[in-house]
């Protein structure tokens, strides 16, 4: 039943080699990701608003939704980016290009962003105590749902061709 879904390859597809992991291939694949995870957003606000009202599930439908906004945020800030090195740095766009795709396709991250840390002069090891140490804390008692609530934002909605939460085109 699933097999006819559209899906984010039929608009721009993700490269399977480094060669195809060119600046603006991997520009689009992210600009169509960051599209469609916006496309979902809304529902998803919409579902925490309601799961808020209604007190059912409120934690699920607003981690849904910040992790959902957390996830278009990226993908948005990979094709703003590659498009801006396409732009300004086009001799090195395609070789920074295949790096990240690189990166991405041999896992663990975590080594990465280890390095990427210490090249900060930003102790990992501390950062991650401390990610595990609020993840452990907020997980083991009902302070989750005070957070998620403190952080929810305001109901603003944005629509195509807006260039501001004001309204203006």
């Amino acid at each position: 039943m699933t097999d006819n879904l559209p899906t984010v390859d039929d608009f721009a597809s993700y490269p399977n080699t480094p060669e195809e992991a060119t600046a603006r291939r991997l520009a689009e694949y992210m600009a169509v990701e960051a599209h469609w995870s916006a496309s979902l957003n809304q529902t998803f606000f919409k579902a925490q608003m309601e799961a808020e009202k209604s007190g059912e599930n409120f934690a699920d439908a607003a981690s849904r939704y910040l992790q959902n906004q957390a996830l278009m945020t990226a993908e948005h800030s990979v094709s703003f980016l590659l498009r801006a090195l396409i732009e300004h740095l086009p001799e090195k766009a395609d070789e920074i290009a295949a790096q990240m795709w690189d990166d991405w396709e041999d896992p663990p991250l975590v080594a990465l962003t280890w390095t990427a840390l210490e090249s900060f002069g930003i102790d990992p090891k501390a950062v991650q105590d401390a990610a595990l140490k609020r993840w452990q804390t907020l997980t083991a008692t009902q302070e989750l749902q005070q957070t998620i609530q403190d952080a929810k934002p305001a109901e603003t909605e944005v629509h195509p061709g807006q260039t501001s939460l004001s309204g203006g085109a």
